[in-house]
């Protein structure tokens, strides 16, 4: 009977080594080498699951606390794998298990390029890489994760095998590609999905799904995609009426301008050279000569003004210099860019230069190119200056500009509303103000700022915050 007790009790010493929870949900082996997880799984003849995490990651704390502990994933993959968490970073509060792994880990994260979590490896019981998968996973989508890692036809690493050695199937390769990209893997990605592409017949070329596809991995010029795009927009926008023709043009255009373009934005001793990007936009004719013009006034921003203003935010200074650039329509571009830069940068306290020169910026915008404006723009401009500017001009000003985003909107916005009423209150027009006030409030009857502001209009407090000029100062 001693003898037959004292094995029951290495029995489960050991079982309690080797299994880092005994109730319902994963059990994840501990106090194994990786090594000696793969001889395991060779002897139990079952696969491994690896999850590598990060002491810091969200997601994989989310998957220890609500996916791992439940008793489905746990029958599925207990059943089925050897599974093992191996940590990937190093923290003060590791204990001696996550500790004696550290080179393992290393190893595994050197080896398999792992620079995201969770990621999430399988193995064959020989021992060999199968499948992986990044990112959190539910339930359902775990064990279906693991489902595939068992089947040789939809085993990432066994497909990637085959596509290398030229025995892939062809409806293979699209599933691969994305799953490739999916993984961070974007040159094999591009290789397989331009792979595929070429493989595919004329009418093929226009299916939906091959459309989509080629949308997903059209990057170069020298993809087939491109000149699919380039040269048959007519044909793409029948298959999918979602698709414009000025939507393909752009697409089109922007894979000229990042292949012949942007390499020589700060090529000539730091500054565009611009007898380079000319010279590469020939070859794509009238096409080339649209994507100069369209991200030309792009570069001098970056390279002209932003530097400038950032020396000087001064409007004026910097309106001389937009006009140096010789921009043409593109000038445009270049004073709406100026006055985001003033937006996102400038603006400090309701008396400082940086409100008088985005006023400035806006007065002349306004003025010049108003048929490019929408209602989004011209409520932020009126917003920014009801909440910054306490000058009479400047808030009558911002009317303008809150009514024509509300005349220029297709339909009632509440936020256009509670904006214009806003500057009517500031203004001293309460009457006017709590009628439209109350309109923005039935509309959006959710939106706690904006009942918000109607029930302090009715009561008379102030709706707006006064800036702390000092604080602003400081900063």
């Amino acid at each position: 009977m001693k003898k037959n007790t004292i094995g029951i009790i290495l029995y489960f010493i050991s079982a309690n080594l080797v299994y880092a929870q005994t109730d319902a949900g994963v059990h994840f082996v501990q106090g194994l080498s990786w090594e000696q997880v793969k001889e395991k799984a060779k002897t139990e003849n079952k696969y491994i699951f690896l999850d590598c995490y990060a002491s810091w990651c969200g997601p994989c704390k989310a998957m220890d606390k609500e996916v791992y502990p439940k008793e489905t994933v746990g029958n599925y993959m207990d059943h089925h794998f050897i599974s093992i968490k191996a940590q990937m970073d190093t923290s003060k509060q590791d204990d001696d298990q996550i500790k004696q792994f550290y080179a393992d880990a290393h190893f595994l994260m050197k080896k398999y390029k792992i620079n995201e979590f969770p990621y999430l490896l399988f193995f064959s019981p020989e021992g060999k890489i199968v499948h992986k998968a990044v990112g959190f996973k539910d339930e359902r989508s775990l064990i279906s994760i693991s489902k595939d890692a068992q089947d040789p036809d939809k085993q990432f690493c066994t497909l990637v095998e085959k596509y290398k050695e030229h025995i892939l199937d062809t409806s293979y390769m699209k599933v691969l590609a994305q799953e490739a990209n999916s993984l961070g893997n974007k040159e094999l990605a591009g290789k397989i999905a331009n792979d595929y592409i070429n493989r595919l017949s004329e009418n093929q070329l226009y299916k939906l799904e091959n459309i989509w596809f080629m949308v997903d991995f059209t990057t170069s010029t020298m993809d087939r995609g491109f000149a699919v795009f380039r040269d048959h927009p007519d044909k793409i926008c029948q298959a999918d009426s979602t698709i414009t023709i000025a939507g393909l043009k752009g697409f089109v255009k922007d894979i000229i301008y990042k292949e012949e373009m942007k390499p020589y934005v700060s090529s000539k001793n730091g500054k565009p050279d611009w007898t380079i990007m000319k010279t590469n936009m020939k070859k794509y004719g009238m096409l080339g000569n649209e994507a100069f013009k369209t991200y030309k006034p792009h570069i001098l921003f970056k390279t002209e003004i932003e530097p400038a203003l950032i020396i000087d935010p001064d409007w004026e200074k910097t309106l001389v210099l937009i006009k140096k650039q010789n921009a043409g329509k593109g000038e445009e571009f270049l004073v709406g860019s100026t006055i985001v830069y003033y937006l996102n940068n400038r603006l400090g306290s309701s008396n400082s230069e940086e409100c008088k020169n985005f006023m400035a910026s806006a007065i002349y915008y306004f003025k010049n190119y108003y048929s490019y404006l929408t209602s989004d723009p011209l409520n932020t401009w009126a917003w920014t200056v009801f909440q910054r500017s306490k000058e009479k001009n400047d808030l009558e000003r911002a009317l303008v500009w809150s009514d024509s985003s509300l005349k220029l909107s297709p339909k009632p916005n509440a936020g256009y509303l509670d904006t214009y009423s806003n500057l009517l209150y500031k203004l001293g027009r309460s009457g006017e103000a709590l009628i439209y006030e109350e309109k923005a409030a039935t509309l959006a009857p959710g939106d706690k700022d904006i009942q918000n502001n109607f029930l302090k209009m009715k009561k008379g407090e102030q709706t707006w915050v006064v800036p702390d000029e000092k604080k602003d100062q400081n900063q």
